[in-house]
C-alpha cells in the first residue's frame, strides 16, 4: 500500500488499484483478494487449496465532486465466478464472413448535403441487407458497409452464397436507379447517387462471439482479415466481388471455371492473402449475370 500526496492510499499489489477516502490503511474490500495493506508481496501467503487466482472483482474511480480532495469507492464491475466460467467457456466457430461496402462513400458524403446524403446511403444499405439476411446474419452496420456472417451449418448448400451475393448487387442497383430517376429533388446528393458502387468481400474462417457492454461482437484474425481486404489493390473496377482462396476451397469451386481473376494482397501481420476478383457490370436492365455455382461444381471433376 502506497500513500500519495493527497493522503490517499493505493494498493500496489498486482495492479489492483483502489482509491479510498481515508488517511490510513483500509480494511480489505468485500470480494477483493488483494492484501489489505503492505506493498507487493507482503501479506499472508496464498493457500494453494483456494484454487486458481481470480480477476479483481472491484473497479474503483476517484470522485472529484469536492474539488479533487475527496475519494469514493465506485463499484463498476463484479467478475463473479459465473462470469469467469463464462469467459473460459467461450469457443470459436468456423463460418462465412462477408463485408458489403459502398465505393465512393467519402467523396459522396463530403460533397453533398447532410440532409439527404446519409439517408441515401442508409436506403442503399438496407436494400443490400434484405438480400443478405437471411440466410446470413447481419452482425453490424459499419458506416458505409454491412458486416454479415454465418456459421458453417446455416447456409445449405454452401454454394448458394454466390447467388445471395449476386442478389445483393441487383438490389443495390435497382434502388440506386430508382433514386437517380426521381426528379422530386434536385439536391446534390440525389443527383450524384449514380456515382456510388458496391463491392463485396467474402472469406471463410474462424471467429469468436462475445459481448461488449451488452452488444454482440465477433473477434479473431479472420475477422481482421476480411476488413483489411476492403483496402486492396483492385483498380480495374469499383463494383466487384473479392473471394479469398479459403472461401472458394471451402465451397469446392474452381476459380478458373468461374472466370475469376487471381491476385495476392499483402498485409502487415497477416502476410500474403491469395484471392480472386469478379468484376460486376450491371446492364441497363439491372440484372446481374448469376453464377451457376452448382453447375460449375458438377463440371469441376470432369475438367480435372
Amino acid at each position: 500500500m502506497t500513500r500519495n500526496k493527497a493522503g490517499t492510499y493505493r494498493s500496489a499489489t498486482g495492479g489492483c488499484h483502489h482509491a479510498f477516502d481515508t488517511q490510513g490503511p483500509p480494511a480489505a474490500l468485500p470480494g477483493c483478494r488483494r492484501p489489505a495493506e503492505g506493498h507487493r508481496g507482503s501479506g499472508p501467503a496464498r493457500d494453494p487449496s483456494d484454487g486458481p487466482p481470480v480477476a479483481p472483482s472491484v473497479l474503483c474511480t476517484r470522485d472529484r465532486s469536492r474539488g479533487g480532495r475527496g475519494h469514493k469507492i465506485r463499484f463498476l464491475t463484479h467478475l463473479t465466478d459465473g462470469a469467469v466460467r463464462g469467459l473460459t467457456s467461450m469457443k470459436s466457430q468456423d463460418g462465412l464472413l462477408v463485408l458489403a461496402d459502398i465505393s465512393g462513400f467519402t467523396a459522396f458524403v463530403t460533397a453533398t448535403e447532410l440532409e439527404h446524403g446519409p439517408q441515401i446511403i442508409g436506403v442503399l444499405l438496407e436494400a443490400v441487407m434484405r438480400r443478405l439476411s437471411p440466410p446470413l446474419e447481419i452482425q453490424e452496420v459499419e458506416g458505409d458497409a454491412v458486416f454479415a456472417l454465418s456459421p458453417d451449418n446455416a447456409l445449405l448448400p454452401p454454394v448458394r452464397l454466390l447467388d445471395v451475393l449476386d442478389s445483393a448487387f441487383v438490389a443495390f442497383k435497382e434502388v440506386q436507379r430508382e433514386l437517380a430517376t426521381d426528379a422530386s429533388c434536385s439536391c446534390g446528393a440525389c443527383r450524384n447517387v449514380e456515382s456510388l458502387d458496391l463491392k463485396i468481400v467474402a472469406h471463410h474462417g474462424r471467429f469468436l462471439r462475445h459481448a461488449v457492454w451488452g452488444r454482440a461482437q465477433v473477434a479473431g484474425t479472420d475477422v481482421i482479415l476480411v476488413h483489411r481486404l476492403l483496402k486492396n489493390g483492385v483498380t480495374t473496377s469499383r463494383a466487384y466481388m473479392l473471394f479469398t482462396d479459403a472461401l472458394l476451397g471451402w465451397l469446392g469451386l474452381d476459380p478458373v471455371a468461374l472466370g475469376l481473376v487471381a491476385r495476392v494482397e499483402s498485409y502487415e501481420h497477416l502476410g500474403d492473402v491469395r484471392c480472386f476478383v469478379r468484376p460486376v457490370a450491371v446492364p441497363a436492365n439491372g440484372e446481374v449475370p448469376l453464377v451457376d455455382a452448382e453447375a460449375d461444381q458438377r463440371r469441376a471433376p470432369a475438367a480435372v
